[in-house]
């Protein structure tokens, strides 16, 4: 009788083959891990230097905090405030150089015919500065005359007459002048036309002559100056050219600031 074989266990080679697939899959992919954690510490390690150096090369930019409370404005700047706070009366140099005691009077005057030459050339700049009578003023320019009468037309309008431009006229070219002398020279009582120009600021009491009677004295003010655009008398026409008409036309807006109240 023929001995019986023991059948072979197939099932237990296949547990053991599926089990040795599993462990190099797991391997495999352990090795994936560990290649990938090593690509990430090396993207980070690329980065971090990259970061490092680009901090090197270029250092964070500082805010700038500061406050006009602490930032020191140049001498021009503060001239421009000064004459702009001060407007229709204007600055003298003097009174200018008490708001910047550090900075010379000729600095000063320096700096002021710098800034004239500057709004005078600039076409984008609507101002100007001008000196009437030893004082500054920024005024509008008058090449925007048309434009500005749209708005103000009214108000610039020359509120003098020709008897008051005589008088005005007359002190302009003797002064100082006495109210007789006026009186004399026109040959009427002029007392109303002078109080009319006094209320008008055109003209300022000096005091009294030393003479009968003791008149008071006049001359023209600043306002004068400031009206007819000019910044010394000497700049008036000779006598004998002055015409009373012409010098009525003179123009109170082309020098801004006039206040006819």
């Amino acid at each position: 009788m023929a001995k019986k074989t023991k059948p072979k266990t197939p099932t237990k080679v296949k547990k053991t083959q599926v089990s040795e697939t599993n462990i190099k899959k797991k391997q495999a992919l352990i090795s994936d891990d560990l290649n990938n954690a090593n690509l990430d510490r090396d993207f980070i390690r690329s980065k971090s230097t990259a970061l490092q150096e680009d901090v090197q090369i270029n250092p964070p930019i500082k805010k700038n905090t500061a406050t006009l409370d602490n930032i020191e404005l140049s001498v021009t700047a503060i001239l421009q405030g000064a004459l702009y706070v001060a407007g229709k009366e204007g600055m003298s140099i003097i009174e200018l150089h008490k708001i910047l005691p550090k900075t010379s009077t000729d600095e000063i005057k320096r700096h002021l015919m710098i800034m004239q030459n500057k709004y005078d050339q600039d076409s984008n700049m609507g101002i100007c500065l001008k000196e009437f009578g030893g004082r500054y003023k920024m005024l509008t320019k008058s090449q925007i005359k048309k434009e500005m009468q749209r708005f103000v037309n009214t108000r610039f309008k020359n509120p003098l007459n020709s008897k008051l431009m005589e008088v005005l006229a007359i002190i302009a070219y003797n002064q100082p002048c006495t109210r007789p002398r006026i009186s004399e020279i026109r040959g009427t009582d002029s007392a109303p036309l002078v109080d009319n120009l006094l209320e008008k600021g055109l003209i300022v009491e000096l005091g009294r002559a030393d003479t009968w009677g003791r008149p008071f004295i006049y001359e023209v003010s600043e306002k004068f100056y400031d009206l007819f655009g000019i910044s010394d008398v000497k700049e008036l026409p000779e006598v004998q050219n002055f015409d009373v008409d012409a010098f009525s036309d003179a123009s109170f807006f082309d020098n801004n600031h006039f206040d006819d109240n």
